[in-house]
């Protein structure tokens, strides 16, 4: 999907979904509770985070880790 077809509001969502898609990895929106999902078409491993969930620092690092787990090795500011 497209990054210009997916509905989001939030300027650090866009900027981080902008910055996996140019990684190479597959970026959706789940219908219903519009959560973000992350697959690796190489290695199949996915990850879900919520819109919500980049209130805090440590929220942030922890997408990072977990976008670790699927093959996102770049440094961005949440």
């Amino acid at each position: 999907m497209l990054f210009a077809q997916l509905n989001i509001k939030t300027k650090e969502i866009r900027e981080l979904v902008s910055a996996l898609e140019t990684a190479g990895l597959t970026v959706t929106i789940t219908p219903g509770k519009h959560h973000v999902k992350v697959v690796n078409p190489e290695t199949r491993k996915v990850v879900f985070f919520g819109p919500q969930s980049l209130g805090d620092r440590r929220a942030g690092k922890n997408i990072l880790r977990d976008l670790k787990h699927v093959g996102f090795n770049q440094d961005i500011k949440l």
